[in-house]
């Protein structure tokens, strides 16, 4: 059975929220291809008899720069960003209504209406916070979890699994 429609506003603070959990989870994603260029480098060091310590000095200091840019990043001009984008940006303010069907759903607000398909979801995650369905790599429509009934995301997440998307966090294929 299809549930009801759901009417939900989104806060600055779970703006913020949803913006750092992305911003977390493309920071790591850049990280680890960072640690094998290291580790490479670290290995032709050694391998070559070079004093390992010595020559990666630089590298060290240079990945500890790149370290601490990013978390003042993070920490202090992310959340800048954020807040500010969501006080310029009128259509978040607004009251919007979540409507789930067999074949997709509609977003609808006093600016404009959304309805894609199941199908052509590329990826969905949820959090304590918030459940997100993204259309594309960047774009996502944020549905606060404490203003949604737990029967209307587990309808939600069965119609995304039905659709492929069998787990948070993976892009359809």
């Amino acid at each position: 059975m299809t549930p009801p429609p759901t009417d939900f506003t989104i806060g600055e603070s779970l703006y913020l929220n949803f913006g750092r959990f992305t911003a977390r989870r493309s920071g790591m994603r850049c990280l680890i291809p960072l640690l094998v260029v290291m580790l490479a480098f670290g290995a032709i060091l050694y391998a070559s008899g070079e004093d390992v310590i010595g020559a990666a000095m630089p590298a060290l200091g240079g990945l500890l720069a790149g370290a601490a840019v990013w978390l003042f990043s993070y920490v202090v001009l992310l959340p800048r960003r954020l807040r500010r984008n969501y006080r310029e940006s009128a259509s978040l303010h607004e009251r919007m209504r979540f409507t789930p069907s067999e074949t997709g759903f509609e977003c609808k607000q006093a600016s404009g209406i959304w309805h894609p398909k199941w199908r052509d979801i590329r990826k969905w995650t949820e959090t304590s916070e918030f459940f997100a369905i993204f259309p594309n790599r960047t774009a996502a429509c944020i549905l606060p979890r404490d203003q949604f009934a737990e029967e209307v995301l587990a309808y939600v997440r069965d119609r995304l699994k039905e659709s492929g998307l069998t787990q948070p966090g993976k892009f359809r294929k």
